[in-house]
């Protein structure tokens, strides 16, 4: 499978040229690290558990209460303030809790 064709598939998401590779990169880590710190581990923490799963699976995992950081992210204070930042337009104060 050819690059364009993983993007179709939705596999990647954009393809660079090899001479904007690096600060494409480095845009895309500036938008992670810009996210919530909480949601950011509990993304990483999903992946790495269920990215052997099926879907269904998957959900029945992260449903039961094994994850760690799942949880806490959806009772967190960072929970509320993303969609209050919203509505307020300005960028959200994360606080990692």
């Amino acid at each position: 499978m050819d690059a364009q064709e993983a993007l179709r598939w939705g596999i990647v998401n954009r393809v660079v040229s090899a001479d904007t590779l690096m600060e494409s990169a480095r845009e895309l880590a500036s938008q992670i690290t810009a996210s919530a710190p909480l949601a950011v581990a509990a993304l990483k923490e999903i992946y790495r558990a269920t990215s052997e799963l099926t879907v269904e699976e998957g959900y029945r995992l992260m449903r039961s209460g094994v994850l760690k950081h799942y949880p806490d992210v959806l009772h967190s204070e960072d929970a509320s303030e993303g969609p209050l930042a919203f509505a307020e337009k300005r960028e959200p104060q994360w606080k990692g809790r």
